[in-house]
């Protein structure tokens, strides 16, 4: 929320978009979602009648912003970690266990795919 308003117009800037995030969510008509770039008002604004277990991992070094999954609450997650990865950017990925598989939500960095050192590359290596 405050990284910038890329959202194209004034109705989904700021924190006026989270209950329209939201709301977009629980029409997907899907059982996980992975999240990148959340924030908190965004996990505070998803109450027990939305339905969903949350599972929030803020990056490190500082920065507001993280990964939110959310699965459904008939479906049990058996297990669940966050990874950080060594490059020391704040990056992470969130693992989880559901119905014998293994979902991974993860922001790794951007970079020129050109860049013989990007670093998103580096990062999806070690996961």
């Amino acid at each position: 929320l405050e990284y910038g308003n890329y959202s194209m117009g004034s109705g989904l800037s700021g924190e006026a978009r989270i209950p329209k995030l939201i709301s977009l969510i629980n029409s997907l008509g899907v059982d996980i979602a992975g999240l990148q770039e959340a924030e908190q008002p965004l996990l505070e604004g998803i109450t027990p009648e939305n339905n969903w277990q949350t599972f929030w991992s803020q990056k490190g070094g500082g920065k507001k912003d993280g990964c939110l999954t959310l699965v459904k609450p008939n479906i049990e997650v058996t297990n669940f970690r966050e990874h950080y990865y060594d490059d020391r950017s704040g990056n992470l990925a969130q693992i989880l266990q559901v119905l014998g598989v293994t979902f991974v939500n993860t922001h790794i960095r951007w970079g020129e795919i050109t860049d013989e050192n990007h670093l998103g590359i580096s990062q999806v290596n070690e996961l």
